[in-house]
């Protein structure tokens, strides 16, 4: 599940002295390497009504402030075409070592912008309270979290909408030591009426405990992804992390390795013309204790022409 307020981009690199084991193998806290800047670059291509296509240069930017090995602040920053276009300050809270408080606010008008309190049990985060503005005014939403053992299974969503009575569920059946199945079911509004609607994700791990395939499946579509991973050490593969975000277990980008590829077909149940195919590639340079310093993706899809190429820089 993913978060709304708070990037995996962000939540990726904080780091406490939590010692909390869930789902599989953890990274040992003591061998970490801490970067103290992420910088992404890469070029969107635009086109007006016309038919006019204009190519923006995007660089965002995001820099940690470090008090006694934990991350005090992260602050993003967003270019386009060299032009400052916005950021944000990520401010942190900690209590008992454990990450209580996300507060983020706008750089510009120095305006809270969203906040997160977590609630842990056992060092285990059993309830998330969500709350951010948006143009229409405040939002939000409740995520708890449900265990057997070390072992992740179920959780809830629910919205500020009064309108949706029912949660969104997440389950988790842990097949064998190589296979995961994930069940999504969420809520929508038909005519008035509340309906829901249900899909699954396969996933399997290798030896590792990496997720090497993915398969996606509900009534209109099915998404199948391949991912094939490095030897080095990743960079976003951090303890706290998946103490904050307890089912990234099964996220290809925060294995303890480094992805080389990752192959994705999609298939359209009822209009095979929205069918596809994307692949991305990484290329790495590492450091001499094994963590990359620059990452460049090349992205194609059989739906477009060109491919698109993103670089990211790492400074520890």
């Amino acid at each position: 599940m993913k978060h709304f307020i708070l990037s995996l981009f962000t939540l990726s690199l904080i780091v406490s002295c939590s010692k909390d084991n869930n789902n599989g193998e953890q990274p040992n806290q003591e061998t970490m390497l801490l970067p103290k800047q992420v910088v992404e670059r890469y070029t969107i291509t635009e086109r007006d009504q016309n038919g006019v296509e204009t190519k923006i240069e995007h660089v965002d930017e995001l820099s940690y402030e470090i008090v006694n090995n934990k991350i005090a602040s992260a602050t993003t920053s967003r270019f386009e075409n060299k032009q400052n276009v916005g950021g944000s300050k990520l401010t942190i809270i900690y209590e008992n070592d454990l990450p209580k408080t996300f507060i983020s606010t706008n750089i510009k008008n120095n305006e809270e912008e969203s906040k997160s309190t977590y609630k842990y049990e056992n060092r285990k985060l059993v309830e998330e309270v969500n709350e951010w503005t948006t143009s229409r005014g405040k939002s939000g939403n409740i995520i708890t979290y449900k265990y057997s053992g070390d072992k992740l299974t179920e959780i809830q969503e629910k919205g500020s909408d009064t309108t949706i009575k029912t949660p969104i569920i997440v389950q988790f059946v842990y097949v064998s030591d190589t296979e995961i199945k994930k069940t999504i079911t969420s809520p929508y509004i038909l005519n008035g009426e509340e309906k829901t609607r249900t899909r699954t994700i396969i996933y399997t791990l290798d030896s590792e405990k990496r997720v090497v395939k993915s398969v996606e499946e509900d009534e209109t579509s099915k998404d199948t992804k391949e991912f094939k991973y490095d030897d080095k050490k990743n960079y976003k593969h951090h303890s706290v992390h998946f103490t904050l975000n307890p089912d990234h277990f099964l996220d290809e980008k925060v294995m303890k390795n480094n992805l080389t590829s990752v192959k994705r077909i999609y298939e359209n149940k009822q209009d095979s013309k929205y069918n596809s195919e994307e692949t991305s590639t990484y290329t790495y340079q590492y450091n001499d204790k094994g963590y990359p310093t620059r990452i460049e993706e090349v992205y194609k899809s059989s739906r477009e022409t060109n491919s698109h190429t993103k670089t990211t820089e790492i400074t520890y």
